[in-house]
């Protein structure tokens, strides 16, 4: 690590926000900028609003916040079993596999949305699986981008890429809490004024937004699936050339 910070220092001598721009670093700062990107985009903001999610998908607001309650309980554990899953598995596999089971989560839940409403039967299903998709996100995605985003960075650049990184998340995350709204409310037929057309066609989609969100979950497979690095068991000098 020393050998690989003197020679980083010696290249990158007076660097600012530009070099995270320029050579290889651009490809670092891209990896950092996707992991966020992805775990943000991925759904995850369902799960802050899963008691209303699924009052609307049909369960008594008593039986959804229990489900809440097993929620957030799943998703500790997952956190802890990420630990153990980044030592053998590695970021790279657990993070893009994570994604894939996500995917194929949002898409059945969003299938189940075509059920009728008095549906108790599908209403349970979509609570099920809503436990399910907290607790494979806490266990890959969730966690195991902030290992990617510390890890993928030079020694040189790291505060500066993890800022421009954090800089775009935030947009991300500004963007996901203006549309989680449209997504939830089925009855909504409102928009702010400079709202696209897409935002009230998604306003009606109510519980079967998890559909058009499970297959929008595929471009950020291509955003992540290449430009992410192997990390697990390389040395600063290796991870250096991986990327």
């Amino acid at each position: 690590m020393q050998h690989t910070n003197a020679h980083e220092k010696a290249v990158g001598e007076g660097t600012s926000y530009i070099s995270c721009f320029k050579g290889v670093d651009l490809r670092r700062t891209e990896v950092a900028v996707g992991a966020w990107v992805c775990q943000n985009w991925c759904g995850s903001s369902f799960m802050g609003w899963s008691t209303y999610f699924l009052e609307r998908a049909g369960l008594a607001t008593s039986n959804a916040f229990t489900m809440t309650i097993g929620q957030y309980a799943l998703g500790a554990v997952g956190t802890v079993v990420s630990w153990f899953l980044m030592t053998y598995i590695g970021r790279r596999k657990l993070y893009l596999s994570g994604l894939s089971i996500q995917t194929v989560i949002l898409v059945i839940i969003g299938g189940l949305g075509f059920a009728s409403r008095d549906s108790m039967g599908a209403s349970w299903a979509i609570g099920a699986l809503l436990l399910v998709y907290t607790a494979v996100y806490d266990a890959t995605v969730g966690p195991v981008c902030y290992a990617i985003v510390a890890e993928c960075s030079s020694t040189r650049l790291r505060a500066k890429t993890i800022v421009l990184a954090r800089i775009v998340y935030n947009i991300a995350g500004i963007i996901n809490f203006i549309k989680m709204p449209y997504f939830l409310n089925a009855d909504e037929r409102k928009s702010l004024c400079l709202s696209s057309s897409a935002i009230l066609t998604y306003s009606r989609l109510g519980r079967k937004s998890r559909t058009l969100l499970g297959w929008a979950l595929l471009p950020l497979h291509r955003l992540d699936l290449f430009p992410n690095p192997r990390i697990q068991g390389q040395d600063i000098r290796r991870d250096r050339r991986s990327l």
